[in-house]
């Protein structure tokens, strides 16, 4: 019982400190208190500590989508396919790959040239290899288009987007999803249109999370 009167007591101790600001104080304090208090403080925290941690241990999601070769020729493969808007901004580079696996090479540039720049950068640092989020992989059925790629969540979800491609320059995705349970979640339209600008060469496709 002492024990637990001693730790109210520093918990009380602690709450008025921060809340006041003096920091001074609460070392003060601590000093007062006998060791074998501080231990079984010590302890409760820790405990405390992992409860908390364990909470944060959940998986990633692993991707539905099952990799496949891609065969075919509705898309171009000698480039990248880049997001543009309103307002003259490009990003979102992708690029797609034989072995199904596509590269979602991210940033944000206010031109094309500039963007070719960022992504030689990119490939030049390698940033791309250890980031998850920059990974996926892509199904084409005619002229149906699906990319499932990480998020960069805690922990990492992975989402699917549908659309159709309009041409071998373009494509529309429309639609974004994740499942869970073989059950569509999350549902929600979009309307992001893509297009192709030839490059050379192409990051290497080659990753420790897609095999």
């Amino acid at each position: 019982m002492t024990h637990i009167l001693r730790i109210y007591q520093i918990i009380q101790i602690i709450h008025n400190t921060i809340s006041g600001g003096f920091i001074f104080s609460l070392v003060g304090n601590l000093l007062t208190i006998s060791m074998r208090t501080l231990i079984l403080l010590c302890t409760l925290v820790l405990l405390n500590s992992s409860c908390c941690l364990f909470l944060y241990t959940e998986e990633d999601d692993p991707l539905y989508t099952k990799k496949m070769d891609y065969n075919g020729n509705e898309i171009k493969l000698n480039g990248y396919y880049y997001k543009s808007n309103d307002t003259n901004y490009y990003s979102e580079g992708h690029f797609f790959y034989r072995n199904g696996i596509f590269i979602d090479v991210g940033g944000l540039r206010n031109s094309l040239s500039e963007y070719d720049e960022y992504i030689i950068d990119v490939m030049n640092y390698e940033y791309y290899k250890n980031q998850k989020a920059c990974w996926g992989v892509f199904i084409i059925d005619d002229d149906k288009i699906l990319l499932e790629r990480w998020q960069p969540l805690q922990p990492f979800r992975a989402y699917i987007q549908q659309g159709e491609i309009l041409n071998d320059t373009t494509f529309h995705l429309t639609k974004r999803y994740r499942m869970v349970n073989e059950e569509k979640t999350d549902e929600m339209e979009i309307n992001r249109i893509y297009h192709f600008r030839e490059f050379s060469p192409k990051p290497d496709s080659t990753n420790k999370f897609i095999k």
